[in-house]
């Protein structure tokens, strides 16, 4: 899909707004020195040089612009989310399912460094804001910037302005808004989105470990939020 503007729709379908915890960040602030009014206004207020990346990223994995780039992905009836990764990918001559593959091997490597199958499960339980071990939350930041940074090592070959599109749609949006929430800190983002009505069904085969490789690659993005790439610089 070199030529994305082949699919032929406009992408401006409305937003999506969302209102969530921030199980990682929370845990990062209260479980260390940096959890006070002045320093959590502080970081906020140092994220917001990083906050249009990750509103892109985001605007591609949950507003669905990454579509534009695959199709609606389909496994065996399952749908596949997104991950984020896939503008890296615009303009290399691939196909949906090289770069689905890619995208899978690169969570296969994570997961076989993180050793065994206790620490791969403490790795994940860390993922999904169910622990609060602040030295695996870094590690998997760290991992996570080390993913990006392979990814855009494929190459600046993006000639069809996907990524341009992209920022533009979010200078649109307002900045995201926090609030403390108990022990946690609550934020309310607004993304671009654009339906998925209008995308092809794309068929994709994975194993079982590249499927588990994938998803774990889809989620791995919610260690580029702003607040925790500033926290973890300071810790």
């Amino acid at each position: 899909m070199d030529n994305i503007k082949e699919l032929g729709f406009s992408p401006d379908q409305g937003m999506l707004v969302i209102e969530k915890s921030v199980p990682q960040i929370g845990r990062l602030l209260w479980h260390t020195t940096l959890g006070n009014t002045a320093r959590i206004n502080e970081i906020i207020l140092k994220s917001r040089v990083v906050e249009d990346s990750y509103l892109a990223h985001e605007s591609v994995r949950k507003g669905h612009r990454a579509g534009i780039i695959v199709g609606n992905l389909d496994l065996d009836g399952q749908r596949l989310p997104y991950t984020g990764l896939e503008p890296y990918t615009v303009g290399l001559g691939l196909t949906v399912d090289e770069i689905i593959k890619i995208e899978a091997e690169a969570g296969m490597r994570i997961i076989r460094s993180l050793g065994n199958s206790d620490l791969d499960y403490q790795y994940l339980q860390n993922l999904h804001g169910l622990r609060a071990d602040t030295g695996m939350i870094k590690e998997l930041a760290t991992i996570y910037g080390a993913l990006v940074a392979r990814f855009r090592a494929l190459g600046e070959s993006d000639r069809s302005g996907f990524r341009s599109d992209t920022y533009a749609h979010i200078q649109q949006v307002p900045n995201i808004s926090y609030w403390v929430n108990g022990d946690n800190l609550s934020q309310r983002l607004i993304l671009p989105r654009v339906s998925t009505d209008f995308f092809p069904t794309t068929k994709v085969g994975l194993t079982d470990k590249q499927l588990r490789g994938y998803m774990f690659v889809s989620e791995l993005g919610r260690f580029g939020h702003p607040l925790v790439r500033e926290a973890v610089r300071l810790i």
